[in-house]
C-alpha cells in the first residue's frame, strides 16, 4: 500500500509542477493580435468608389506580406487617376517577424469592417498598429481627438500586497524605464524595456521621430496617465499619439512581500499552503479507497 500511495503523491505532485510551469509560461505570453481601439476620419468619399477600395485592399496586403520581414514600413498605391492612398505599419519591437506578421494578418481580416469608406483612419491593434490616408486628405484628426490620443486600459486590481508598496514599486519601474529612455536615445528603434522587482514594462515609440525629445516627453505623459489611471492595477496600458507603454505586475518575482500595516502577505506561502492543503485531501481520498479496497478483498 505504501508503495501505492507513493506513486498517488509523485504522480500528483509532478502534475501540480506542470500545471503550474505552463499556468506561469502562458500568463507572460504577451499579446499581440487583440484589437485595442480605430479611429476613422469623419471625412467620407463622396459616392462609393470601388476603385478606392480596391486600392485600399491591395495597399492592406502589401503591409501585411511586408509584415513578415520588417517590423515597420510604409508605402502607397495608385488610385486610378484620382490620386494615391499611403499607408504605414509598425509593430512592436520585441515582436518577431512572425508574431509581427500575425498582429499585420489580424488587421488584414477586420479592416474592412472597421473605417468603410473613410479617407483616413488609424487602426491600433495590441502588437501593431496602422495608419493610411487618401491623397488630398487635409484633416488632421491625430492631434484633435482626446479619445484617440489618450486610450488606456487598466487591469484588475492588485489584492496582493499594500496599496503603498505597490505604487511604490511601480514608480520605481517608471523610473527606470525612463532613464532606459535617456540612457539608449534611439539606439533602439523606439523601444524600450525593463523587469524591476515585480514590475516588467515596456514602451515603443513610433519609428521615424525626427527629435528624440518627442520619444521621451511621450513616455513621461504615458508614465503620468498610468499612475493617475491605474492606481492600484495588476496591468495597464496606455496608447499617445506617438508612443505605446504597457506595464504588468507578477507576484512570482517578488522575493519576499514586504508588509505595510499588515496588509502584506507572502504569496508563495498561501500558494505552497494551499496546494500542500489540496495535496494532502487528496492523498486521504486515495488512502481511504485503497483501505476499502483492501477490506473488500479481505
Amino acid at each position: 500500500m505504501s508503495l501505492i500511495l507513493a506513486k498517488v503523491v509523485f504522480l500528483f505532485f509532478s502534475l501540480i509542477f506542470f500545471l503550474i510551469v505552463v499556468s506561469f509560461a502562458n500568463g507572460n505570453l504577451q499579446d499581440h493580435k487583440t484589437l485595442v481601439f480605430h479611429h476613422c476620419s469623419s471625412q467620407k468619399l463622396e459616392h462609393s468608389n470601388d476603385e478606392y477600395m480596391d486600392a485600399r485592399n491591395i495597399l492592406f496586403e502589401k503591409l501585411h506580406t511586408r509584415s513578415s520581414r520588417s517590423k515597420f514600413d510604409r508605402t502607397f498605391v495608385l488610385v486610378g487617376d484620382q490620386g494615391s492612398l499611403s499607408g504605414v505599419f509598425q509593430c512592436r519591437q520585441d515582436l518577431d517577424d512572425h508574431k509581427c506578421n500575425e498582429c499585420m494578418k489580424t488587421f488584414l481580416n477586420i479592416s474592412n469592417s472597421l473605417c468603410g469608406d473613410s479617407k483616413a483612419a488609424r487602426i491600433q491593434l495590441s502588437g501593431c498598429h496602422v495608419k493610411y490616408e487618401a491623397d488630398g486628405y487635409n484633416d488632421n484628426f491625430s492631434l484633435e481627438d482626446n479619445e484617440f490620443n489618450n486610450h488606456k486600459k487598466c487591469g484588475e486590481n492588485q489584492v496582493v500586497v499594500s496599496r503603498e508598496y505597490f505604487e511604490q514599486m511601480r514608480s520605481q519601474a517608471m523610473e527606470a524605464l525612463e532613464a532606459e529612455v535617456a540612457n539608449e536615445g534611439e539606439g533602439r528603434n523606439g523601444f524600450y524595456s525593463i523587469n524591476h522587482e515585480a514590475f516588467h514594462a515596456m514602451a515603443q515609440c513610433e519609428v521615424g521621430l525626427h527629435d528624440h525629445c518627442d520619444c521621451a516627453n511621450c513616455i513621461v505623459e504615458a508614465v503620468e496617465v498610468i499612475e493617475k489611471e491605474c492606481t492600484t492595477s495588476i496591468s495597464g496600458q496606455v496608447f499617445l499619439e506617438l508612443c505605446y507603454l504597457r506595464y504588468e505586475f507578477n507576484p512570482h518575482g517578488l522575493h519576499g512581500f514586504h508588509a505595510d500595516k499588515g496588509r502584506g502577505t507572502n504569496f508563495g506561502k498561501i500558494a505552497a499552503i494551499s496546494i500542500g492543503g489540496v495535496a494532502f485531501l487528496f492523498v486521504v481520498f486515495m488512502l481511504s479507497r485503497c483501505l476499502k479496497k483492501k477490506d473488500d478483498d479481505d
